[in-house]
C-alpha cells in the first residue's frame, strides 16, 4: 500500500519543477528562511486522509489524501513583483500536476472520492501575505487531493 510519505515525496518532485522554486522542505519551515526566491514546503500539518474499507473484509479498496503544499514567495525587490510571482506560482500548480496526474505511478490520480466510484479533481489554492522571522512573503497554499485505488 502506498504511504503518505511516498505521496509527499512524489508531490515534491513534481512541484519542485515550478519556476522559482529553489528549496524544498517536507518536515518544517526552515526552507522559508533559506530561500532566495520561492520555497516549497509540504508540512505534515493540516493533512487529511480517508480510507475506504470493503464492508465484508479488511481490504482497503481506496485511499484519498488531502496534502497541503505551501509556496513561500519571498519579497526580495518589490511587493508588486512578489505578488506577480505568487500568482504565477498559483497558476503553475495545477498545470504541473496535470502533466502526470499519477505522480510517476505513485497515485492513481490527482482526485478525491467519497465512495470509490465517483472521482473529483479539485485543487484548492489561496494566497496570503505573511511575515516569518521578520521577512515578508506571499504564501501560496494548495490543497492537493490524491487518490489511490488498491
Amino acid at each position: 500500500m502506498t504511504t503518505i510519505s511516498q505521496v509527499v515525496t512524489a508531490l515534491a518532485a513534481v512541484l519542485d519543477d515550478i519556476t522559482g522554486v529553489d528549496v524544498v522542505d517536507t518536515t518544517g519551515y526552515d526552507a522559508a528562511v533559506t530561500t532566495r526566491d520561492t520555497a516549497l514546503i509540504i508540512p505534515p500539518f493540516e493533512q487529511a486522509s480517508m480510507y475506504g474499507i470493503n464492508t465484508h473484509s479488511t481490504y482497503v479498496a481506496f485511499q484519498t489524501h488531502m496534502v497541503r503544499c505551501e509556496f513561500w514567495c519571498k519579497v526580495t525587490t518589490t511587493v508588486a513583483a512578489a505578488a506577480t510571482r505568487a500568482r504565477t506560482v498559483e497558476a503553475a500548480i495545477t498545470a504541473a500536476l496535470l502533466v502526470d496526474p499519477t505522480l510517476g505511478g505513485v497515485v492513481s490520480d490527482i482526485a478525491t472520492t467519497d465512495d470509490g466510484d465517483t472521482f473529483y479533481r479539485v485543487v484548492r489554492t489561496r494566497v496570503e501575505d505573511v511575515r516569518f522571522r521578520d521577512v515578508a512573503f506571499y504564501r501560496v497554499i494548495a490543497e492537493i487531493p490524491v487518490l489511490i485505488l488498491n
